[in-house]
């Protein structure tokens, strides 16, 4: 996992309504993310995640992510549901990392 901040926007939906919230990463990885910020999502919730990475274009986009840790102000998310065109450009941001590229 990669200390690193990218902006996120977090989309919790339920049946008749949804809310939203904004943080940063503080980690990310292929698998997941850990995520600061406002959020009205809980344990379990499963939430849809774009995510502002550095030079990509368009936000990265998470059509499905479990909540599977909270404390405070901080979430924990495992990708379940990623397209198969953004699992392309997921890989490109983790080779990015890997190569020490600097985000802001």
């Amino acid at each position: 996992m990669y200390d690193v901040r990218f902006r996120v926007e977090l989309r919790c939906g339920a049946s008749e309504s949804s809310a939203e919230g904004r943080g940063h990463t503080i980690r990310f990885s292929e698998r997941g993310c850990e995520i600061v910020g406002e959020f009205p999502a809980v344990l379990d919730d499963s939430v849809e995640l774009r995510v502002y990475v550095p030079d990509l274009g368009w936000p990265l986009r998470i059509d499905r992510a479990r909540v599977w840790d909270r404390q405070g102000g901080t979430l924990q998310v495992e990708f379940q549901g990623v397209a198969v065109s953004e699992i392309k450009r997921l890989h490109t941001v983790i080779q990015q990392l890997e190569a020490g590229y600097a985000t802001v």
